[in-house]
């Protein structure tokens, strides 16, 4: 995969599994439940929403994400507070200026 992601790389998994690698930790499954986009002239801005498990908590840092079809990319994910209790959510965030 691209080091380079766009919106349209993660439209087709929104709501499938991917799996997180933590460096010294069992990998942890998420889902991937929201893309939003945002709209700024001249430059993409999107950001994804995971729901993991409560247990681990994984800290805000870069992870190296697996899933079946889209195979392996890196992230950088932050905890967030969702509104929910039954979960921990993870966000990350992606802006970058549109090359013309």
């Amino acid at each position: 995969m691209s080091e380079l992601l766009h919106k349209v790389d993660f439209d087709p998994y929104v709501n499938q599994i991917f799996q997180v690698q933590p460096e010294s930790a069992d990998p942890v499954e998420m889902e991937l439940i929201e893309l939003t986009e945002k709209e700024y002239p001249g430059q993409e801005s999107f950001s994804l929403i995971f729901r993991g498990p409560l247990e681990p908590v994984l800290p805000q840092r870069t992870y190296k994400l697996v899933h079946t079809e889209m195979g392996e990319i890196q992230l950088f994910m932050v905890p967030i507070n969702y509104h929910r209790q039954d979960a921990i959510f993870y966000q990350s965030i992606f802006n970058r200026l549109i090359e013309e």
